[in-house]
């Protein structure tokens, strides 16, 4: 069935917030066996949207909305939607029940503001919200069933997956579903991964294969409609040979990030860790506690950015600053020995480093890390040259960098 998505927004359009709606519900209809074919963006403009709707409308079968159901001004999609239908906007009794119901929980009362989100097309059947206040609804316009949603995303997501995909899975057509693996790489250009892929479509000609760059690294997607038993078999035939190319630059074959997969390592083998970080200044501890149930394996994170901190609380020997400098082996191995210690973790972590613009030198240019790793095996360090384009991003990498070496490390023990 032919499929579109509506984004609105005027601070999409203008870039002030990025667009993470669509990227969820496409890959919520390919679960249902459904390909978008076309993604539009527009802003808050009700004649524009009404116009984009209508044309959406003359060439889909389904169309997925989201955005401007809120109670201000600048919120038009619903009648918008009204005037491409050529219907009127009316109160919704249903919807302005469970408006009211949803402010009674939160103890707020009804005000005009929030009655305006009961206002939907007549022909419209509205769709509950229980992630926030604004009802979505649902309205056929010529033979194209949309879908409206709130452009909040965590409110999107809950409507998407308790109401539009179980309605979609229904209907007549949609019986197929599409096979999907998502191969995580660390330290693998895009470019790279291509070439080591020439062949991938010689040996498997009915999989799709895409990419999407990462810093540093890079998701291989393959993709297939699922039409037997056997086409299941020749997708694990395919990621096996995937897996094969990169061995050991594999972080996850389901999409998860580094710190997902690393924190399920860790949660299996019951290893606590702990982490120094100077040149990452908390990043690293950011990531690790950006999983939830990360209080099983995370401890701490000691941001010893300053010469004075690392002597104090890690109990780097001053001497040892002294005659390396603040980025050297020793001084990593020293770190990741003393957080290991204060803390009472099974691995400690370590980072010293130059992020940049400025404070390189010839010895220690820009983009120069030193990574320690303290644990039962004992404590050793590597040097790195990790540049990226700009501070932010040479932070990331080196963040990176080090999870990646604890990550094999902890798979070689």
């Amino acid at each position: 069935m032919k499929t579109e998505i509506l984004i609105t927004g005027d601070e999409i359009l203008k870039g002030d917030i990025s667009d993470t709606n669509s990227s969820y519900i496409s890959g919520r209809l390919l679960e249902t066996g459904i390909r978008p074919s076309r993604f539009s963006i527009t802003g808050d403009d009700e004649s524009e949207i009404s116009q984009v709707i209508t044309e959406i409308a003359a060439r889909a079968e389904i169309a997925i909305v989201t955005g401007g159901l809120g109670p201000t001004s600048d919120d038009v999609t619903a009648s918008a939607a009204a005037k491409a239908a050529g219907v009127d906007l009316i109160e919704s009794a249903d919807a302005l029940e469970i408006i009211v119901k949803k402010l009674n929980t939160i103890g707020s009362r009804l005000n005009t503001s929030n009655r305006k989100q009961a206002n939907i097309p007549a022909t419209a059947t509205c769709i509950e919200n229980t992630a926030g206040i604004a009802p979505g609804f649902t309205i056929m316009i010529n033979n194209c069933r949309f879908f409206f949603l709130p452009g909040v995303p965590s409110e999107m997501k809950k409507m998407m997956d308790n109401s539009v995909i179980p309605t979609i899975s229904n209907l007549r057509g949609i019986s197929s579903r599409f096979i999907e693996h998502k191969i995580t790489l660390h330290g693998i250009a895009e470019a790279l991964a291509n070439e080591l892929l020439s062949g991938f479509k010689r040996a498997f000609p009915s999989i799709s294969l895409g990419f999407r760059a990462l810093s540093p690294g890079v998701i291989i997607k393959i993709s297939m409609e699922e039409k037997d038993k056997n086409d299941e078999l020749l997708s694990k035939k395919a990621l096996s040979w995937i897996s094969d190319k990169f061995g050991s630059s594999i972080i996850s074959v389901s999409g998860q990030s580094m710190e997902e997969s690393l924190g399920d390592l860790l949660k299996s083998k019951k290893i606590k860790i702990a982490v120094a970080e100077s040149c990452t200044g908390g990043l690293i501890g950011h990531m690790l506690t950006s999983v939830p149930g990360s209080s099983d394996y995370f401890l701490l994170s000691a941001v010893t950015y300053a010469n004075a901190s690392k002597i104090a609380v890690l109990g780097v020997d001053p001497e040892t600053l002294k005659k390396y400098g603040a980025v050297h082996e020793k001084i990593a191995m020293e770190m990741a020995e003393g957080v290991r210690r204060i803390s009472g973790a099974g691995y400690g972590l370590s980072l010293t480093g130059v992020a940049g613009p400025g404070g390189g030198t010839p010895d220690k240019p820009v983009g120069t890390v030193c990574i320690g790793i303290s644990g039962p095996s004992g404590t050793r360090a590597t040097k790195f040259l990790v540049p990226g384009f700009d501070r932010a991003m040479t932070k990331r990498r080196f963040a990176y960098q080090a999870l990646d070496m604890l990550r094999k490390e902890v798979l070689k023990n």
